[in-house]
Formats: structure tokens, C-alpha cells, sequence
């Protein structure tokens, strides 16, 4: 095998971009987490948890951000469809959790996200979403008693 046909590490962009997001997440969980206090050794605080956590999700970012310096993993190619129709999806269930409930809303978002790959059926992806709608509001609004509307009205 010759030097040409061997393929040479390089930096990879996304995946260093995924472990920046994930430190800054860590650091988002630890700084608030920190807010609530972390007690002591004999008694953990309310804040330990999230701090631990966020430590952790830092120091597991620092070693994939290292290992991006030898990965030969090539750059994911996302379809521009699928970015926009998830964005749209969850956009929609922003603006309609408040305004319209949470059964809307979940129908919302589970009918727009079906069409982010081509080819799914319109009737299919309206029972999926209605199932999911009603599963939705039996684990947050029954089970979980949570106060949210499930309706506008």
C-alpha cells in the first residue's frame, strides 16, 4: 500500500462543533445547577446533581474535542428538507403549546415532522399524530398533572 492510498486524519469540523455544543451545554448545566447549592458530603444540595452532571458533560467534550484531531470519520451530508421541516415542526409547537393547548400542538408538530422524508402518507401521519396527541396529554396533563391547557377553550 502506498503513502497516496492511505487516508490522513483531518480536522473534522463537525464533530468539533458537537463537542463545543456540548461543553457549552455542560457549563450552562453547571453554572446553574450551582444557583441551587450542593451541600455537603454527608448531605448533597439540590444543585450536586446538575453540577455533576455538567462537569462531566464538559470533560467528556474536552476528550471527543481531542480525539477530532485523529478522526477519519467523514462530514455528515444533511438534506436542507429535513433541517427546515423539523425547524418548522418545532417552531410550530412553540408557538401553539401556549395559544392553542397541548393537544394542538403535539399533533402539530408530530403531523409537520412526518413530511421532513418524502413519501409518507397524509392519512397515516394524521393517526399517528392524533395517538400521539392523546398519549401526550395522558402522561403530562393526567398523569404527570401538569398545567397546561389542553385546548384553547
Amino acid at each position: 500500500m502506498t503513502e497516496q492510498s492511505q487516508s490522513r486524519p483531518v480536522l473534522n469540523r463537525w464533530e468539533l462543533g458537537a463537542a463545543a455544543i456540548f461543553f457549552l451545554l455542560g457549563l450552562y448545566m453547571a453554572i446553574e445547577g450551582s444557583h441551587y447549592g450542593l451541600g455537603s458530603i454527608t448531605r448533597i444540595g439540590p444543585g450536586f446533581f446538575p453540577v455533576s452532571i455538567g462537569v462531566l458533560l464538559m470533560l467528556l467534550s474536552v476528550g471527543v474535542a481531542f480525539e477530532v484531531r485523529h478522526s477519519l470519520a467523514a462530514a455528515p451530508k444533511i438534506p436542507m428538507r429535513i433541517t427546515l421541516v423539523i425547524a418548522v415542526a418545532l417552531l410550530s409547537f412553540a408557538l401553539l403549546v401556549n395559544t392553542a393547548g397541548l393537544i394542538p400542538a403535539i399533533f402539530a408538530v408530530v403531523f409537520i415532522a412526518r413530511f421532513a422524508e418524502p413519501g409518507n402518507n397524509v392519512v397515516a401521519s394524521a393517526i399517528l399524530a392524533a395517538g400521539l396527541a392523546l398519549v401526550g396529554w395522558l402522561a403530562f396533563i393526567v398523569g404527570f398533572n401538569l398545567p397546561l391547557k389542553p385546548f384553547w377553550w
